[in-house]
């Protein structure tokens, strides 16, 4: 008859196995733990890679909106030397163009001895087809003239009037009313002229002036003026000399 075998676990095989319990379980621990670092790590590379294409399509997008900026720019500049072209064109078709419309003499004063005067009244006019801006420095003015002989021909300056600045539009039109001296004492000869009566010596009266004025693009131009009284029509005529009776 055999005797059972009996096993008698010690304290040190508990504690072995034990040991090995937690060794398993760590291994599966850091098998899990690296298995989910592996997977988290892919995600990381992933959301990295998806970051970078689209950093990359952005770039794209910025870099085509940058170069439709300098293009819309460029269009905007050129248009906009277009238009500069275009408005210097007008103007220079279109320019404006002063010129005197019916300067005659309202009435004169008559006193021997004293200085003649004169109410001058005539019209500014612009028919050109743009603006004209009227500058200082322009004026009109009466004159008298005596002549006696071809070699002996006396002038003599009246009073001036000097233009202010301002500006008329294309078709517009300013009135202008002054009393100026004639630069001729009265006496009966100058009475006669004014009558329409023959002098002896030949008398007459003169209407002279130059007008400066500019266009849109700042070119300067001017209108003479040189018109010779005429006593039947109280009217100052404009002389045919083209030096001295113009519109620039």
């Amino acid at each position: 008859m055999s005797v059972p075998k009996i096993s008698v676990h010690t304290e040190k095989d508990v504690t072995d196995g034990i040991m090995i319990g937690c060794t398993i379980v760590l291994t599966i621990v850091g098998i899990v733990g690296t298995c989910a670092a592996i997977k988290t790590l892919k995600a990381i590379n992933k959301q990295a890679h998806y970051m970078l294409v689209h950093a990359r399509h952005f770039d794209k997008l910025a870099k085509a909106a940058l170069a439709n900026s300098r293009a819309t720019t460029d269009q905007l500049t050129e248009m906009q030397k277009s238009r500069e072209i275009q408005t210097k064109t007008l103007i220079l078709q279109y320019r404006p163009k002063i010129i005197i419309r019916r300067a005659k003499a309202v009435q004169f004063n008559f006193e021997l001895g004293e200085m003649g005067e004169c109410e001058l009244r005539f019209t500014l006019v612009n028919t050109g087809g743009s603006r004209a801006h009227i500058t200082a420095g322009g004026n009109v003015k009466l004159m008298s003239c005596i002549a006696r002989d071809v070699g002996n021909i006396e002038f003599k300056d009246g009073d001036v009037f000097m233009f202010n600045h301002f500006t008329l539009q294309p078709g517009e039109e300013v009135v202008f009313e002054e009393t100026l001296s004639t630069g001729a004492i009265n006496d009966v000869q100058w009475e006669n002229f004014r009558q329409g009566i023959k002098t002896d010596p030949l008398r007459y009266l003169f209407l002279m002036g130059t007008i400066y004025y500019t266009d849109d693009l700042n070119i300067p131009r001017s209108t003479g003026i040189s018109r010779t009284y005429d006593p039947k029509t109280k009217a100052f005529a404009p002389r045919k000399d083209e030096e001295e009776e113009y519109a620039d």
